[in-house]
C-alpha cells in the first residue's frame, strides 16, 4: 500500500515503526475481540488495494496496448506511402532516361534528313516536350504523396497523444475515487461480520463492452451460498445503505453485542442490505444476421459474453425473416 502511495523507502520505514507502537499501545489488556477486529481490517485494506490496483494497472497496460496497436498502424501506412512514393520516382528517374534517349533519336533523324536520308521511313515517337511533362506530373504527384504521408502522420501522433492524456485523467479520476470507496466497503464488510449478515460487498468496474466507454465503479452485493440474487449497487445508493448500517451497528453494541437483546431489522422496509429484484446486466451476445437478406430463417445458441470475456450463458433464439405485411405466428 505505502510504495503504491509513493512514498520513499525511509518513509515507508518510519511508517512501519509508528503502526507498530500504535497497534502495540492500542492493544488491550483483557479480551482479543477488538485486537482480531483491527488485524482482520488491516488484512482485507491489503487484499483489496492489491486487487484494486492491479486491476488498474491492467486497464492502463490494456490502454497501452491499444496506443502501440494504433502506432503499428500508423507506421504501416507510413511504410505504404513511402513504398508509393519510391516507386514513382523510379517512373519519374525511368521516363527520364526516355527522355534522353529521344533527344538522341530526334537528333539523329534531324541529321539524316539534313543528309537526305529517307526522311519519309522515320518513325515518330513521343516529342521532349511530352517526356518532360510526364515527369513533372510524376514528381508532383511524388510531392504530394509526400505531403499526405507527413499530414498523416502527425494527425495520428496528436490523435494518440490526445488519448494518453484523457486516460491518464480518467484513471487518476478513478484511482482517487477508488482509496476512499474501499475504506467504506471494508466498513461495511466488518459490520456485516459483527452483526452475522450473509452478504458481502466487493468494489466491481464495469466497461462499455465493445464500445469505447470509459470504466465505472459499481458495488457488487452478494450472499453466501447464492441465498438471494446478486444486486448491483450505485456509489450514492452504496453511501445510503452504509450510513443505515452503521445505524444498525450502533443498536448492536448500545445491546452488548447480544444478538437475543438486538432487535434484527424486520421487514422489507427496515433491512438496509435488501433491495428488490431487478434485471441485471450479465453480458452480451452478437448474432450475425446475413442469412436474412437471403430469406432464410436463423435458429441457434449464442453464447452470452461477460466483461471480462468468460462466458456467463448460453442464450437459443429464432429469427424467421417475413417478407409479408402480416407477420407469422410464434412457434
Amino acid at each position: 500500500e505505502l510504495i503504491a502511495l509513493g512514498m520513499s523507502p525511509d518513509e515507508i520505514a518510519a511508517e512501519k515503526a509508528k503502526q507498530k507502537a500504535g497497534s502495540a499501545a492500542a492493544t488491550p489488556k483483557s479480551g482479543g475481540g477488538a485486537s482480531m477486529a483491527k488485524v482482520t481490517w488491516a488484512e482485507a485494506a491489503g487484499e483489496i488495494v492489491k486487487k484494486e490496483l492491479a486491476t488498474l494497472i491492467e486497464d492502463v497496460a490494456s490502454a497501452r496496448k491499444g496506443a502501440q496497436s494504433l502506432e503499428r498502424q500508423a507506421r504501416r501506412k507510413a511504410a505504404k506511402l513511402e513504398a508509393k512514393r519510391r516507386e514513382l520516382e523510379e517512373k519519374a528517374e525511368e521516363l527520364g532516361k526516355e527522355a534522353v534517349a529521344l533527344k538522341r533519336k530526334e537528333k539523329r533523324r534531324k541529321q539524316r534528313m539534313l543528309e537526305g536520308k529517307g526522311s519519309g521511313g522515320v518513325q515518330e515517337g513521343p516529342t521532349s516536350k511530352d517526356v518532360a511533362a510526364s515527369r513533372k506530373q510524376l514528381l508532383k504527384e511524388a510531392e504530394e504523396a509526400e505531403m499526405e504521408k507527413t499530414k498523416t502522420e502527425t494527425e495520428e501522433l496528436a490523435h494518440l497523444e490526445e488519448r494518453k492524456q484523457v486516460l491518464r485523467g480518467v484513471y487518476k479520476q478513478q484511482l482517487a475515487r477508488l482509496l476512499p470507496m474501499s475504506w467504506a466497503v471494508r466498513e461495511c464488510n466488518l459490520i456485516l461480520r459483527e452483526l452475522e449478515r450473509p452478504e458481502t460487498v466487493t468494489i466491481q468496474l464495469w466497461t462499455g463492452g465493445v464500445e469505447d466507454l470509459p470504466t465505472e465503479v459499481w458495488l457488487l452485493v452478494s450472499t453466501e451460498k447464492n441465498i438471494r440474487p446478486a444486486a448491483t449497487w450505485h456509489v450514492d445508493k452504496f453511501s445510503n445503505r452504509l450510513s443505515l448500517l452503521r445505524e444498525e451497528f450502533c443498536k448492536f453494541v448500545k445491546a452488548g453485542r447480544d444478538p437475543e437483546v438486538w432487535e434484527v431489522p424486520k421487514g422489507v422496509e427496515q433491512d438496509p442490505m435488501w433491495d428488490p429484484s431487478t434485471h441485471r446486466l450479465i453480458g452480451r451476445c452478437q448474432l450475425f444476421l446475413d442469412s436474412l437478406s437471403y430469406i432464410m430463417e436463423i435458429e441457434e445458441s449464442a453464447p452470452i459474453v461477460d466483461f471480462r470475456g468468460k462466458v456467463a450463458g448460453e442464450l437459443a433464439l429464432r429469427v424467421v425473416p417475413h417478407p409479408k405485411p402480416k407477420p407469422p405466428l410464434p412457434g
